[in-house]
């Protein structure tokens, strides 16, 4: 389907009409979008005409329901040129240019989002300007997250034209795009977050995508607003991936019936409590909790949570809740050189095999002055016991998980 409209000269969008039988046209006035020109006399300028702009109104996305759906947001990215018929105004854009009835020859750069999905100009930026290249390439998949789709298995069907567009693009092969995550920089892009509340799918329904992907999820992600990546000159990393398999279904960049990451890295246990000075949630699943052990030392760290799902028991601060966790980096504090936060995942176990985990959330852990010796002492108070944590057949050297 892809292929299609990559291929077509000129694809005609019925944006807003309410289904496949509306049709293109709209009764409507075409007053209602033009400037409106009046005779003005000022004390201190020259007289004459003005032309009254249209307000912000005249750009208001009046896209929908085409804008809100995810197969029409590859359709809309593909496609060379695009003609959107619209309740007020008929709109047309391409890689070259985005304008309307009101704006004829066209917006400024700056202005390129005006058509509520900016990717025509994303993809012009990708093409001209491989200085910032990720965030680019991050930002699609942020915009394609925030569409619906009527079958929730279709979402990495739904992707996979951009996908192997954006690749192109970016000149990398298909082993680079590991289920809608980005492998020369997989270990910040492992690090997204829930910037939704949707009601996330039972964890027992059909397959879509591994725990370590934002496919995984009903709704939109985001990264982790933190100044520094993972690969920063200003932090410290404390794992790598050993290896990734992804067995597709069909096209290798679109839906998967298995995927797996394995890792080396060190495991500790945390219980997170909420903070007395706090809610126990704010929006979009973010916590304010306390990480109150660490491999069962009793600390009081101060921690920033995002969970992909809702826990199903809240905690109280004399019972929280456990999880696991992986320390991906420590970032260092510019003047001292002192450990200010350690960010990673929260996992939990699957029952199903030794050393193998789901991933559950995001944890960021921040260091007051006396708490980085606090922190690691507690993260080496490990036992013999602890071995069961990781895959079997590991040397001392080289403590493995799997994450699924």
């Amino acid at each position: 389907m892809g292929d299609i409209y990559a291929n077509s000269y000129l694809t005609l969008a019925a944006t807003t009409s309410p289904n496949s039988i509306g049709g293109l046209l709209h009764r409507r006035s075409p007053l209602s979008v033009w400037p409106c020109k009046v005779h003005a006399t000022w004390k201190c300028f020259e007289s004459g005409k003005l032309a009254i702009s249209v307000g912000e109104w005249a750009r208001e996305r009046d896209m929908k329901p085409l804008e809100d759906r995810a197969w029409a947001f590859q359709e809309w990215l593909l496609s060379k040129r695009l003609v959107h018929f619209a309740h007020d105004q008929v709109r047309w854009e391409c890689y070259c240019l985005a304008a309307s009835e009101v704006y004829p020859e066209g917006l400024d750069d700056e202005d390129l989002d005006f058509l509520g999905i900016p990717t025509k100009g994303i993809v012009a930026y990708l093409s001209d300007d491989h200085s910032d290249i990720d965030a680019l390439w991050k930002r699609i998949r942020e915009e394609y997250s925030e569409k619906r789709l009527t079958k929730a298995t279709d979402r990495l069907a739904a992707f996979s034209g951009i996908a192997r567009m954006v690749l192109k693009v970016l000149k990398s092969s298909p082993e680079d795009y590991l289920v809608g995550l980005w492998k020369p920089k997989l270990l910040d892009e492992l690090l997204w977050v829930r910037i939704s509340d949707e009601q996330q799918p039972d964890e027992n329904a059909a397959y879509i995508a591994p725990s370590w992907s934002w496919a995984s999820l009903n709704g939109p992600f985001g990264r982790a607003s933190h100044d520094a990546t993972v690969q920063s000159e200003s932090s410290k990393v404390h794992v790598s991936v050993l290896q990734s398999e992804v067995v597709p279904i069909d096209d290798v960049l679109g839906p998967v019936s298995n995927a797996r990451l394995g890792m080396k890295c060190t495991l500790c246990s945390v219980t997170l409590t909420p903070r007395e000075d706090a809610d126990q949630k704010r929006a979009f699943g973010y916590y304010d909790w306390n990480v109150s052990s660490i491999n069962s030392r009793s600390v009081n760290l101060k921690s920033w949570v995002s969970l992909d799902r809702h826990p199903t028991v809240c905690p109280n601060s004399s019972c929280g809740i456990a999880y696991f966790f992986i320390a991906f980096r420590t970032s260092l504090h510019e003047k001292t050189g002192q450990t200010s936060e350690v960010i990673g995942l929260l996992l939990s176990p699957t029952r199903e095999s030794r050393g193998q985990y789901h991933r559950k959330g995001l944890l960021t852990v921040f260091m007051n002055q006396g708490d980085t010796n606090i922190f690691f002492s507690s993260l080496e108070a490990q036992n013999q016991s602890n071995k069961e944590w990781y895959l079997e057949g590991q040397n001392n050297d080289t403590c493995a998980i799997e994450i699924v």
